[in-house]
């Protein structure tokens, strides 16, 4: 792949998963052309993913959804496999960005790595290209490890013992 590839949704059919890496050197996010991936600090892993060529749905997601509708789908294909009107992955040697259109509704989600901070960034931005007013609502979620990956690997049910959440509104 060249350093400004564009990807789109034809490619998420390919048996070879395409990915790309971000990293500043301690801190590192994979994301796929799908939306999935995950996210490691100096050898722990933060989010859960599971390499499996069939299925490609583990990590951070971001969910859309409209309650007028009752539709909703994922920033990412994945992990909703809502069929889009439109869909693009870009990958640059800086960011990854997933550009999808449902029903009038365009979606960017860009993810990079702090080149100085040990963290990463998501920005989502929402167009309406439709005639109407919408009301979305929009929810991130990920399973967070906080574990070596190996570890985590070999015990998934002890990792999670340890760690709690709760819905903010």
């Amino acid at each position: 792949m060249t350093a400004a590839d564009s990807i789109g949704l034809a490619a998420l059919g390919s048996s070879t998963p395409i990915a790309h890496l971000l990293s500043n050197g301690r801190y590192q996010a994979m994301i796929t052309a799908a939306g999935s991936g995950y996210s490691a600090c100096d050898g722990w892993a933060l989010t859960r993913w599971l390499p499996d060529r069939t299925r490609d749905a583990d990590g951070f997601c971001i969910y859309i959804s409209e309650p007028a509708t009752s539709n909703w789908w994922s920033a990412g294909f994945e992990p909703s496999r809502a069929k889009p009107d439109s869909y693009r992955v870009e990958f640059t040697p800086g960011m990854a960005a997933i550009v999808r259109e449902d029903d009038g509704i365009e979606s960017r989600l860009e993810i990079i790595v702090a080149p100085d901070l040990d963290c990463e960034l998501r920005r989502l931005t929402l167009t309406n290209r439709s005639d109407r007013p919408r009301e979305l609502v929009v929810t991130s979620y990920a399973e967070v490890v906080l574990n070596g990956a190996a570890a985590d690997s070999a015990h998934p049910a002890f990792s999670k013992l340890f760690v709690s959440t709760e819905r903010l509104t």
